[in-house]
């Protein structure tokens, strides 16, 4: 058996982070596609470059691995996941503004958040 290859060095943060958390909690690629209803070969992809994952994936990459592959790390910013910690759809680690598990919110209600 061959050793395993390691991705090339030009691979964005986030497929370095994802194979490196994958390996380290003995999940396999199919199984991450089944954790996060994606085609079975897109983790490989992201894993090496070949693509990086839409937001919605990248964010719930972020809550799979509970923030050791950061939204961030496939180069969204706080501002394109705004949108999304709104509905809930990511834990707000980032300034803990947001519960753990959103309440939605009643009918005609207006959300401010800080």
């Amino acid at each position: 058996m061959s050793p395993r290859k390691s991705p090339p060095p030009s691979v964005c943060e986030g497929g370095r982070l994802l194979r490196a958390w994958r390996l380290a909690h003995g999940v396999s690629q199919r199984r991450l596609t089944e954790l996060l209803d994606v085609h079975r070969r897109t983790p490989h992809e992201w894993e090496w470059g070949a693509k990086i994952p839409s937001l919605t994936s990248a964010v719930r990459i972020d809550s799979l691995t509970e923030g050791n592959v950061p939204v961030e790390a496939w180069g969204y910013t706080a501002s394109d996941v705004a949108p999304l910690t709104a509905f809930g759809l990511r834990r707000a680690r980032l300034s803990g503004a947001l519960p753990s598990t959103p309440t939605p919110p009643t009918r005609g209600a207006i959300i401010l958040r800080p």
